[in-house]
């Protein structure tokens, strides 16, 4: 409390406070101002992580379709993740409170609402600490739009619940929108299995087109996927789908890269904010004989995951990989010598007490 007018303490439970300077100081690192936009009009939706980190459905328990009531509308979208941090003082350092991987997606639906006829927003978003916001434009009044959040990484512990972590969507929009939900989570409100399956097939066209480059084999024919269904592949490989929206939009860092493993297939990889995607295709002829892809994933602090869901660890493949390591910068070490150059000074911090280890984790798909 504080003193003087307008300063005096009431115990009114309203939200406002007074804190000493020097106590604010050495209780806060950060401040986020943000603008609040009069006339805007805004809302919050309840949504659930996943139900497992292992699970290969990825897609969190609500989807949300928008659709403005009369004008083109700008929308913003936050994802708030609860946390207990600092509810326990000391006791918070033997605690984790790690929030867990949001991805958002929004994508503008076809006249008969079964496909995203394209991406209009969001982003894809591997390990992250805070809340994101992304921003669209919906343009078309007359269509309707997918609000698609993946967890394409980790589930969080910060919640302290161990199934089916809380966070809520914040939605702002300029202009009116009419919303509607649909949920698998909580049994409550759970929608039908058939609602549920088709939000599903939804987000995986979602991450399809979000994966999308300008890379468009010639006289490519209906292509057959690995493990993928072939509309979705078709969607993935036309040039129009180009938008790859990550956290910064079009000044992102994104770099993609063709392997061509045949005359008819190829692995295509995309880097961007914190996570890495890779998907494979085969466009040949159905009567031809299938192919099979494996990947090995070397990770760590961090997770991997195929179609098929989180990648185990193979002790054997981490082994030789840091093996493989260690001999690459042992002789990178003695090259440097014998051409004189100096070896980089120490920068006198100490190193991790427990470094993490490396996994590897191989995924296989047939297509």
């Amino acid at each position: 409390g504080g003193g003087g007018d307008g300063f005096d303490r009431t115990g009114v439970d309203d939200g406002t406070f007074w804190i000493d300077y020097t106590k604010f100081m050495m209780g806060f690192s950060h401040v986020d101002v943000c603008y609040a936009f009069r006339g805007w009009h805004a809302s919050s939706f309840p949504n659930h992580f996943p139900a497992e980190r292992k699970t290969a459905r990825r897609v969190c328990a609500s989807v949300l379709t928008v659709r403005p009531a009369e004008r083109a509308a700008t929308l913003m979208v936050m994802a708030l993740q609860p946390t207990k941090r600092g509810a326990w003082c000391r006791a918070d350092r033997k605690k984790s409170y790690r929030l867990g991987d949001v991805s958002l997606l929004i994508g503008r639906l076809t006249d008969d609402g079964s496909a995203i006829a394209s991406l209009v927003g969001g982003g894809l978003r591997g390990a992250d600490r805070g809340e994101r916001t992304w921003v669209a434009r919906l343009d078309d009044p007359s269509a309707s739009y997918v609000v698609v959040p993946l967890c394409l990484g980790n589930n969080p512990t910060a919640a302290e619940s161990t199934a089916r972590q809380p966070f809520s969507l914040r939605l702002w929009s300029s202009e009116p929108l009419r919303v509607s939900k649909v949920s698998s989570y909580p049994p409550a409100e759970a929608a039908s299995f058939l609602a549920v399956e088709r939000s599903s097939e939804l987000a995986l066209q979602a991450l399809h087109l979000a994966l999308a480059s300008r890379v468009s084999p010639a006289a490519a024919s209906l292509p057959r996927g690995l493990a993928r269904a072939p509309e979705l592949e078709r969607l993935m490989l036309q040039p129009e789908h180009a938008p790859l929206l990550f956290a910064e939009g079009a000044d992102a860092r994104i770099s993609r890269r063709v392997i061509r493993l045949s005359p008819t297939a190829a692995v295509l990889t995309v880097r961007g904010s914190e996570i890495t995607l890779i998907a494979a295709y085969n466009w040949g002829r159905p009567d031809e004989e299938h192919l099979a892809l494996r990947a090995t994933a070397y990770v760590k602090s961090c997770s991997a995951r195929s179609a098929d869901g989180l990648l185990t660890n193979q002790k054997e493949l981490a082994d030789a990989y840091y093996r493989r390591r260690a001999d690459e910068e042992e002789r990178a070490k003695a090259e440097r010598a014998a051409r004189g150059v100096p070896p980089p000074p120490a920068n006198g911090e100490r190193g991790p007490r427990w470094p993490a280890k490396w996994q590897g984790g191989p995924a296989v798909g047939q297509g």
